[in-house]
């Protein structure tokens, strides 16, 4: 990428988030002198953690700002045993809603945002968000008995999320419907990327996940 597309790229990213190059400097703790100086290419001194807060301003991956500002070079995204497909990359951005260890009632029903973002450099098609939670079955000798622990998890309205098309560096949000069980304490539901065929696209990566602690309020 050119110097040029560089530019171009913040540009269209402040754009895009409704702020001034003058609001993303000094988000991103430094001057809009600095900012202009990054963008001209001038890029051989900036800090590590400069270009983090840059990358956070513009709700972007830092990996992704980097990618752009040194693309000739051909970076990494990511090792090829974390990825299914070469030059895969997925990022978390940020919770929308119910950030962890948000307390709900009992039976509660909300929705949980997650907002990713494709790190890599292969487009994103066909592909799913699906719970890695344990199903797990009980049986018993009487109708009227329902073992507790079967009723501690959270139970989503799918157990499937399509994800829609997503190019190289864009971001898109994906939402599921909980229950929260009637049982109070601490609970997660673990969520990770699979393609039309079922194979996880990261599978030694965490995924995403939705912690809530059930309390009566």
């Amino acid at each position: 990428m050119s110097k040029k597309n560089f530019e171009l790229y913040i540009r269209q990213q402040c754009k895009a988030l409704d702020i001034s190059l003058t609001e993303a400097a000094k988000k991103s703790d430094m001057s809009r002198h600095n900012l202009y100086k990054l963008m001209s290419g001038s890029a051989e001194n900036a800090r590590v953690s400069t270009v983090v807060k840059l990358a956070n301003t513009l709700q972007t991956h830092p990996q992704i700002l980097l990618r752009h500002m040194f693309e000739s070079i051909n970076l990494p995204v990511n090792p090829t045993p974390l990825s299914f497909y070469s030059n895969d990359g997925s990022a978390f951005v940020r919770d929308v809603t119910i950030p962890d260890n948000t307390k709900v009632k009992p039976g509660q029903s909300f929705i949980k945002t997650w907002k990713i973002q494709n790190a890599g450099s292969v487009e994103w098609l066909s592909r799913f968000m699906v719970c890695m939670d344990d199903q797990i079955t009980f049986t018993s000798q009487t109708s009227s008995f329902a073992p507790p622990i079967g009723k501690r998890g959270l139970i989503p309205s799918e157990y499937k999320i399509a994800i829609a098309p997503l190019l190289p560096g864009e971001t898109t949000e994906i939402s599921v419907e909980f229950s929260a069980p009637e049982v109070l304490g601490s609970c997660i539901s673990y969520w990770k990327m699979c393609d039309s065929e079922g194979n996880l696209c990261f599978p030694e990566l965490e995924g995403l996940s939705c912690q809530v602690q059930v309390l009566y309020l």
